[in-house]
């Protein structure tokens, strides 16, 4: 796993078999020179849903992912790529400490 990656993630069996979805609403929000590590941020968001229990929570999650990392962009901390990844890193350290520390709850 990358260094930035501080927590093992769940496999999907689906990995790698998405849609062009991601891509054409990236277009489509004139986001075409961003490049958001999908396979991560969907793994992310699996195993914050997986930790509460709640399916609901992997898409809350994904919505923070990006919204810190556009937050981050937009006030000149850090371009999207670097903001995506501290932001995933992030939300990843969270749910490891939850993990470990037996509150499965984010």
């Amino acid at each position: 796993m990358p260094q930035d990656d501080p927590t093992p993630l769940p496999p999907d069996p689906a990995e790698g078999a998405g849609t062009d979805w991601p891509r054409r609403l990236m277009a489509a929000l004139e986001l075409d020179g961003a490049s958001p590590d999908f396979a991560r941020l969907a793994r992310t968001a699996r195993l914050a849903a997986a930790a509460s229990g709640e399916d609901d929570d992997a898409a809350a999650t994904a919505f923070l992912a990006g919204y810190a990392a556009g937050l981050a962009e937009g006030m000149g901390q850090a371009g999207f790529d670097r903001a995506h990844r501290a932001s995933l890193r992030g939300i990843e350290r969270l749910l490891a400490a939850r993990v470990e520390g037996g509150d499965a709850a984010p």
